[in-house]
């Protein structure tokens, strides 16, 4: 889970990544836009790698709108990343591929 305002309203909004429950399939992140009272708007879903574990907001490509950086399933060591829109919404994701982590 991640904490940041990803619409720019000064508010901060929630970004959870959820994994395909009991499949190997391509999970989501979750995206609640906050209302700067402590409760939060209607969930907005975006596609990931497979299964998520982690994500962070960030601007990736300093056009001043934050970016989402996934973590997926660390044993194929792969990353998404959406690039914002500075509306609480995301471009389609880009994958790139890192080390796997080796079992031990």
């Amino acid at each position: 889970m991640a904490i940041g305002d990803v619409n720019s309203d000064g508010a901060p909004d929630l970004v959870v990544a959820e994994a395909a429950v009991l499949s190997y399939n391509d999970g989501t992140v979750s995206v609640l836009l906050g209302h700067g009272d402590g409760t939060f708007g209607t969930k907005s879903d975006f596609g990931t790698g497979i299964n998520p574990t982690g994500v962070a907001i960030g601007d990736v490509n300093d056009d001043a709108n934050p970016d989402l950086v996934v973590a997926n399933n660390t044993h194929n060591g792969k990353l998404s990343v959406m690039l914002g829109n500075g509306d609480g919404t995301f471009q389609t994701r880009t994958d790139y591929q890192t080390e796997p982590i080796q079992p031990r």
